[in-house]
């Protein structure tokens, strides 16, 4: 037990020691879960040619999401945050492969607005679910190099760190090994590595999971991980903070605002980070408020009268006035331009051939729009239904592709 608590860490002069600091994401993972569905939408995603996701696009989406660490093993430091979302926006049907391109279904919108309490628990049970399935299709969707974790994983990690009111991560992992590989019932020297890759793979993936969901509080440089707020309150139903205090953001004129993390709910923190860049992070947030921040945090599903509120609620001084207006004018009419290619054009040479033609499909989820008496836009997967139900008409098709 003393060797738990004071572990002998190797020095190595030819590694950079990380920081001293403290480290929990939140919901953090979950905002960013809903910037890669706003990134795909705006900029487009398509692979190479081999379907594996481009370098270029791998740093550019980084650009767009919250900077998280991931550093908790060394191994799976330089995974970039979208090779492990992509899987789980598959999870939730929300992205397919149309030739290279990885594109949103339709109504991913709703997920935008999704509370992210909630969102968590669902995302957790959907990777359960899929964990104990055989997993096939696009490589892009599936969690290659970091696959899902299982219950038993995750409660063996959650009872060794409550037990020991947290650990080391390598004493942990030591003592995992030790118990589920070494010292089990027939245990042979020459199974011990495959044994031992196929349990570091399990134990460092319900490890990283966790701490990507906002489940582990880590301190660096040693790697000594506890159960968070958000850990207890996913766990054992623990009350998060409902109300953030008042002075816990500081809001300046041009913008520019300070919001200390101890003073806040994690709620607010959610919707703070969902509408301001966050510039730094030193045991305090420093954030920029821009037009183009806003208008994301408006796409991502949320309301400018709720971001109005949480300052209200969290400064002592309210908002100044001209941020105040540019924050409604930022906010209104944002310039959506609709690019949709799921859709397709249907003319007919009379109004009264389209609405025998509507006759028969409407009502089916097959129109998308009806814009004039001899032209609709209909679902692109829909299009040898319409045809079916032309010929049954007898009208005559032309279908051009």
């Amino acid at each position: 037990n003393y060797l738990k608590k004071n572990p002998l860490f190797p020095v190595r002069s030819d590694v950079k020691e990380l920081t001293e600091r403290t480290i929990e994401n939140g919901f953090d993972f979950l905002l960013n879960l809903k910037k890669l569905l706003l990134f795909i939408s705006n900029k487009g995603l398509t692979l190479s040619q081999s379907e594996k996701l481009r370098q270029a696009d791998m740093k550019r989406s980084e650009a767009a999401l919250i900077d998280i660490d991931i550093n908790l093993f060394s191994e799976k430091s330089q995974m970039h945050q979208i090779e492990i979302i992509l899987p789980l926006l598959r999870l939730f049907e929300l992205v397919d492969l149309r030739e290279e391109n990885v594109v949103l279904i339709e109504n991913y919108e709703e997920f935008l607005k999704r509370e992210p309490s909630e969102l968590l628990r669902d995302l957790f049970n959907r990777i359960l679910e899929a964990a104990d399935k055989r997993m096939v299709g696009d490589e892009v969707f599936l969690p290659l190099d970091l696959p899902f974790f299982k219950m038993p994983m995750i409660e063996t990690c959650m009872k060794l760190i409550e037990n020991n009111e947290g650990m080391y991560v390598k004493v942990l992992l030591a003592e995992l090994i030790r118990s589920r590989v070494i010292m089990i019932p027939g245990f042979k020297v020459s199974n011990f590595k495959n044994a031992y890759i196929e349990q570091r793979s399990m134990i460092v993936s319900a490890m990283i999971y966790m701490y990507l969901m906002g489940m582990l509080r880590v301190d660096y440089p040693k790697r000594f991980v506890y159960i968070s707020k958000l850990g207890r309150h996913f766990f054992h139903n623990e009350a998060l903070e409902a109300e953030s205090v008042q002075g816990a953001v500081i809001l300046n004129a041009d913008g520019t605002l300070v919001a200390i993390p101890e003073k806040m709910s994690l709620h607010d923190l959610h919707l703070l980070k969902s509408f301001a860049d966050l510039k730094e992070f030193d045991n305090v947030y420093n954030f920029q408020l821009t037009k183009e921040s806003v208008q994301n945090g408006v796409m991502l599903g949320n309301t400018i009268e709720s971001f109005k509120s949480l300052l209200l609620r969290t400064t002592r001084s309210g908002i100044p006035q001209a941020l105040d207006f540019n924050l409604t004018e930022w906010s209104r009419d944002l310039p959506i331009v609709i690019i949709e290619e799921s859709i397709v054009l249907l003319e007919t040479a009379d109004p009264r051939l389209t609405e025998a033609l509507l006759g028969q499909i409407r009502g089916k989820k097959i129109v998308k729009k009806e814009i004039s008496d001899t032209a609709l836009v209909i679902f692109k997967s829909k299009v040898q239904e319409v045809m079916e139900a032309a010929e049954k008409l007898e009208m005559i098709v032309k279908l051009i592709r």
